[in-house]
């Protein structure tokens, strides 16, 4: 029932922590195993995606499609590595069996999006403002009235920035750097 939950302010751990076995309804850990986890600078599973689009590409040996897999499985077991393992692997088979039966561009970077969310989501965005990859079949509705559906290609300006230094914010956003869909200058 509705009152034996608990909300806990965003960000707060100890809160989190205390009512986490008291029925909250709080963020949770997520895929972390706990609120001390490490965080990985790069799981093996993104550096499978890397040598798979590499061997793709032809900037080195490797079979793609071999890696691409290797990838999927390593993200598998990254996300199962506080379960049953077996768990795992026996979803990743079914998973690989499904959904990787070639390699592609599209076919790696929408995985690597995938394996990425939930624990590198930065890099996840940086991917697609690189090969635009996934595409808007994905997004949810722009919460900016009027426009069109996207993933913003650069991060938005700050409100302290907005509201602290107007005149250089208005200049920027006169001049056409709106900050939701102008490319930064590497993409262009």
């Amino acid at each position: 029932k509705f009152g034996d939950y608990h909300g806990v302010f965003y960000g707060d751990r100890k809160a989190a922590t205390d009512q986490q076995n008291q029925g909250t309804a709080g963020i949770g850990l997520g895929i972390l195993s706990n609120f001390n986890a490490s965080v990985p600078l790069m799981t093996a599973a993104e550096s499978y995606f890397l040598q798979s689009e590499a061997a793709l590409r032809g900037w080195t040996s490797g079979d793609d499609l071999a890696l691409l897999k290797s990838g999927v499985r390593a993200s598998f077991n990254y996300l199962y590595s506080r379960g049953d393992k077996a768990d795992g692997e026996a979803a990743a088979d079914v998973y690989i069996s499904m959904h990787v039966t070639d390699v592609s561009l599209k076919a790696i970077i929408l995985q690597k999006w995938v394996a990425l969310n939930g624990n590198n989501m930065f890099e996840a965005w940086t991917e697609y403002r690189r090969t635009g990859i996934p595409g808007l079949d994905v997004l949810p509705l722009s919460k900016f009235a009027g426009l069109a559906r996207h993933i913003p290609t650069k991060l938005m300006y700050p409100t302290s920035e907005q509201t602290t230094n107007q005149e250089n914010y208005k200049a920027a956003i006169a001049t056409g750097n709106d900050p939701q869909s102008s490319k930064v200058f590497w993409m262009k």
